[in-house]
């Protein structure tokens, strides 16, 4: 009987052992992981931060071709006002010159 607690005893022992060993490995793999996740992490913020910036760019691109379409149909505006205006100016012209 004294050796039967002892046996039983050592036995969990022994499971406690390898159950520690499990662990242990699996701690270090996910350690591992975690390394390779980091690094993936890093790694995609870079690649955040580059499209961001392609994007900011590309929206200022665009913003500055909307500028050149807006100012170029402004300066379209103006002269075919200028031009209305010239020949209403003409048409008074005219009417005063008939007078």
């Amino acid at each position: 009987m004294t050796k039967a607690w002892l046996r039983d005893l050592e036995e969990r022992v022994e499971q406690a052992v390898e159950e520690i060993r499990n662990l242990r490995q699996a701690k270090t793999e996910l350690q591992e992981s975690n390394g390779q996740l980091e690094d993936d992490k890093v790694k995609l913020q870079e690649q955040v931060e580059d499209l961001t910036s392609q994007l900011a760019e590309s929206q200022e691109l665009l913003a500055s071709a909307g500028q050149d379409e807006a100012a170029s149909e402004w300066l379209g505006e103006r002269d075919e006002i200028r031009e209305r205006v010239e020949k209403l100016v003409d048409h008074l012209g005219g009417l005063l010159g008939e007078e």
